[in-house]
């Protein structure tokens, strides 16, 4: 089974993932044919700038897929816009944050503990660059989050994990955001770095490796299909 990725942008790509893991890069915005989930395993599900509740065709045919990948029991790592699309998908209902913009380096603080299969820390302060919001969908656990973004992460079942913020930051990322996504770089909420503040802040190297344990996580769900 191969490893898919969903991706939203051209220039929006999976960041250390693709040193992580190797994986079909499937461009959900040039409304693919989707392959027949007897041959996917993980799916990783990127971010990107779009809303998931725009209902433009191609992000419907996604959410469809997904929806199809989540009843067959696919694990699913879900990062960003793929965090909202997924809450959407399973009864969240996602919405402009209220507090505005979290861009930058902030903490996040365990909405539970123990926080779980003993992958995430109890300490953290990863990436954020988002402006929507969801609610928690029922039968979904969350497990970190911030004063004004009460879903950070969540668990839904044993093998689907969504995270608003974003671990797979690397150089070659952080430099396609800032050269593309340079509008939403505006103090625009309680928790906001500048453009140039993002650019000179150190890339903790911790947080790679916490997103390949939470890769090879969810890969041995493969086995309990």
């Amino acid at each position: 089974m191969k490893t898919i990725f969903l991706q939203h942008a051209p220039y929006w790509h999976g960041g250390v993932l693709h040193t992580i893991i190797d994986g079909d890069i499937i461009h959900a915005y040039d409304n693919p044919i989707y392959p027949d989930l007897d041959d996917v395993g993980l799916i990783i599900v990127l971010g990107g700038p779009q809303s998931a509740n725009e209902q433009e065709a191609w992000l419907n045919r996604e959410k469809a897929f997904l929806k199809e990948a989540i009843d067959a029991k696919r694990p699913i790592l879900a990062i960003g816009l793929g965090a909202q699309l997924i809450a959407s998908i399973i009864g969240g209902i996602v919405y402009p944050n209220h507090a505005g913009k979290e861009i930058g380096y902030f903490p996040v603080e365990p909405a539970i503990r123990p926080l779980p299969f003993g992958l995430f820390p109890e300490t953290l302060r990863p990436f954020h660059f988002h402006q929507q919001a969801f609610t928690l969908p029922p039968g979904a656990m969350v497990f970190y989050r911030t004063v004004y973004c009460e879903q950070q992460a969540f668990l839904h079942t044993d093998r689907v994990i969504g995270l608003q913020f974003h671990l797979e930051l690397d150089e070659s990322l952080r430099h396609a955001l800032l050269q593309h996504e340079g509008a939403f770089f505006t103090v625009d909420g309680y928790f906001t770095m500048t453009k140039e503040q993002v650019a000179a802040a150190p890339i903790d190297p911790s947080h790679h490796a916490l997103i390949e344990r939470i890769v090879r996580h969810l890969q041995t769900r493969l086995r309990f299909m």
